[in-house]
């Protein structure tokens, strides 16, 4: 039994064999890290990288990959203030997709401890929040401000009949109206 090996096209006898397929690739090239293919942003910068440019190295949770530029090559951040995030409060929004497969984006807000921190989650329906990079973070407030902190709230509720501020399961006809729970609508 062989396996096709995805870097070269040809078929292997052995997992070993097509790790070592991609290793000598990159050597042979003077590399010791895995070449980007697609467009994506820096986990580092927050900035693009086009396609065929940076690196991409797999995530500390195993699944998905982080694009990043090669060492060197982020460009340099100018000494500005940080963005205020503080408009978006902690909660479920959803907000317009930048894939084409999808029609929305779901993310999870958590406020920090110092005024104006967020940290951001993607929510996932039956997996919960999951971590992502930076600038994908940076991207999601973005676009939550730009379409509108409550109009992505109230997408996120009518979307998963769940409270947008708590997301716990809206169970009544008067939360479902208010997309909110009774505790949260009460706050």
């Amino acid at each position: 039994m062989s396996i096709r090996c995805g870097n070269c096209g040809k078929r292997h006898e052995s997992a070993l064999l097509v790790r070592n397929c991609y290793a000598l690739e990159a050597s042979e090239r003077g590399e010791d890290y895995r070449p980007n293919k697609f467009a994506g942003t820096c986990c580092l910068c927050g900035n693009p990288v086009g396609e065929g440019e940076g690196r991409i190295d797999r995530r500390d949770s195993g699944t998905g990959w982080n694009v990043s530029h090669l060492s060197g090559e982020c460009p340099e951040r100018k000494a500005t203030e940080r963005e205020d995030f503080s408009v978006v409060t902690q909660g479920y929004y959803a907000t317009e997709s930048t894939r084409k497969d999808q029609d929305y984006d779901f993310w999870y807000v958590k406020e920090g401890r110092k005024p104006g921190y967020r940290f951001v989650k993607r929510y996932l329906g039956g997996q919960g929040p999951i971590r992502i990079s930076q600038g994908e973070a940076i991207k999601a407030l973005r676009s939550i401000l730009a379409e509108g902190v409550e109009k992505c709230g109230i997408r996120f509720a009518d979307e998963h009949c769940r409270c947008w501020k708590c997301g716990l399961p809206l169970t009544d006809e008067v939360s479902r109206e208010r997309r909110q729970g009774p505790v949260c609508w009460a706050k």
